[in-house]
């Protein structure tokens, strides 16, 4: 069985290669003195790209965790399929979509395969705590628990539902902005 993976702060789709490129195009602009700029325009220029490139080697961290991942199960003797890598993909891919259209980070989430063909994400910050657990079949299912509250939630999706308000409302606690 494989060893968990703790990834950096932040991790996002595809699209965030796509969004270094621009900024790293923004600031060249800047330092070549294409045009007039402030000096706000610049912190905030390379505040930017230093956020995406974070975001970026975490991407390719992940990516890498998991292709280990798809050779492993490829094995006689592998414990789940590459269904369940391939509905995790799908989740988080879906989970940070969503929140990059606001320019938002989705927390990285600690990430590790399960004994039952299932795949699980943990976030964890302060008294928050919330797992995602993906499996094979394409169930997903949530649960938080608020420490200092004992407040505890869980829903049950499937990979191809479209995320619930309860839902995103336990998310957004693990939610930060580009900076």
């Amino acid at each position: 069985m494989s060893r968990p993976i703790s990834l950096s702060k932040r991790y996002d789709t595809d699209s965030i290669r796509n969004e270094c490129r621009d900024a790293q195009l923004r600031l060249s602009q800047i330092f070549q003195g294409d045009q007039e700029t402030k000096h706000s325009d610049l912190i905030a220029a390379l505040i930017k790209f230093r956020s995406l490139k974070k975001y970026e080697l975490a991407l390719g961290k992940w990516e890498f965790y998991v292709n280990e991942l798809y050779i492993e199960a490829s094995s006689k003797n592998a414990s789940f399929t590459t269904d369940v890598l391939d509905n995790s993909r799908q989740v988080l891919k879906t989970l940070n979509s969503h929140f990059r259209r606001d320019h938002l980070f989705l927390e990285v989430p600690d990430a590790c395969l399960g004994e039952s063909d299932n795949f699980m994400f943990v976030w964890n910050k302060g008294e928050h705590y919330l797992e995602c657990e993906i499996f094979g079949n394409g169930a997903v299912e949530f649960f938080y628990k608020n420490r200092s509250s004992d407040e505890v939630w869980g829903e049950d999706t499937t990979v191809d539902e479209k995320l619930t308000s309860a839902i995103l409302k336990k998310l957004i606690l693990f939610v930060s902005a580009e900076r």
